[in-house]
């Protein structure tokens, strides 16, 4: 019953669509239970498609957003600039 006393209070926060929510700890505080009551209530609530939990970055209400991921540089690049530098300062 506890957990659906939680989900019911994070139900009715008033979080909109794609709004981060509290980390499990911090709500966990808030609402005075242990992280691992919030934690369950938290996937409950994603299986229940309510809430996005997204690796790396949090819970987000609704859906979550979507995140720009940029290409990371090669190593190769890196350290064929590196030389190319290099080259250029021993030819001066």
């Amino acid at each position: 019953m506890l957990i659906e006393d939680v989900k019911k209070s994070i139900a009715d926060a008033g979080f909109h669509d794609g709004e981060k929510m509290p980390s499990v700890r911090k709500m966990a505080e808030r609402l005075g239970l242990s992280v691992n009551t919030v934690h369950r209530a938290y996937k409950i609530l994603a299986q229940e498609k309510l809430v996005q939990l997204v690796h790396g970055k949090g819970c987000f209400w609704g859906s979550a957003p979507s995140f720009e991921v940029k290409a990371e540089e090669s190593v190769y690049s890196v350290v064929e600039r590196q030389f190319q530098i290099e080259d250029r300062k021993s030819v001066v």
